[in-house]
């Protein structure tokens, strides 16, 4: 079963849709599990690197890095909701 994504037409009061199967979903939330293991191995080393140097507060960069996995977590959260409203047939 494919879920139906709606995409707006530029310019026209229509709207088409898009199939994307479940596999596809599975693959892209794949993929994001991966950078999201790879954003926090990154975390692990930026913190470890500033303990060695003696700093005390975690640099700007583990931040940003922190950033990215939170906004990379959040895309899987959309992907498996997806996955369920295409697995009960929810179209909506």
């Amino acid at each position: 079963m494919a879920i139906f994504f709606y995409v707006s037409s530029i310019g026209k009061n229509f709207k088409n849709m898009t199939y994307i199967s479940s596999t596809t979903l599975e693959n892209y939330k794949t993929e994001l599990e991966g950078l999201a293991e790879g954003l926090l191995d990154a975390s692990s080393t930026i913190i470890s690197s500033a303990i060695e140097r003696g700093e005390t507060k975690p640099p700007q960069v583990d931040k940003l890095v922190n950033q990215a996995l939170r906004a990379v977590n959040k895309a899987i959260n959309c992907l498996e909701k997806a996955e369920a409203q295409n697995s009960s047939g929810d179209m909506s």
